[in-house]
C-alpha cells in the first residue's frame, strides 16, 4: 500500500498544524502572535493547504466520486471554517479546538480514501 505523494505531502501539513496547535494547548511558551486567533490562522490556513494538495486532479472526478464522502467531507470542511473564524475573531478557544479535530478528521478520510481505495487502473495492473 503506497501512500500518493499529495497525501504525504498533506500529512507533513496537518502534522506542522497540530504541533503548533498541541503547543498552544499543552501551554508551551509560544511568541507572542501565538494567540488563539494566531494559532487558529495558522491551523486554519495549513489544513486549507492540506485539502488542496490533498484533493483529485479535476472537480469533476470529484464529483463522480462517493456521494456520502463528498457530503461528509464538504460539512467537515465548513465546520472547520466557521470554527476557524470564530477562533480568530472572537478568541472562542472551544472553536480552535473544533477546528482542529475537523481538520484530522478530513484528512484522516482522504488519506485512507486515496490510499485504500484502489484506483481502477491500478486494479487492471497499471501503475
Amino acid at each position: 500500500m503506497r501512500v500518493p505523494w499529495r497525501d504525504a505531502l498533506a500529512t507533513l501539513l496537518v502534522a506542522i498544524a497540530l504541533a503548533v496547535y498541541a503547543a498552544w494547548a499543552l501551554g508551551a511558551d509560544l511568541p507572542e502572535f501565538m494567540t488563539v486567533g494566531g494559532v487558529a490562522a495558522t491551523v486554519l490556513a495549513l489544513g486549507i493547504a492540506a485539502s488542496a494538495s490533498a484533493v483529485v486532479p479535476g472537480f469533476g472526478q470529484l464529483l463522480r466520486g462517493s456521494r456520502l464522502y463528498l457530503a461528509t467531507t464538504s460539512g467537515l470542511g465548513l465546520i472547520a471554517v466557521a470554527a476557524g473564524l470564530l477562533a480568530i475573531v472572537a478568541g472562542e478557544t472551544a472553536a480552535l479546538s473544533v477546528l482542529a479535530l475537523a481538520t484530522v478528521a478530513m484528512w484522516a478520510m482522504a488519506t485512507a480514501r486515496h490510499t485504500l481505495v484502489a484506483r481502477p487502473q491500478q486494479r487492471i495492473g497499471h501503475r
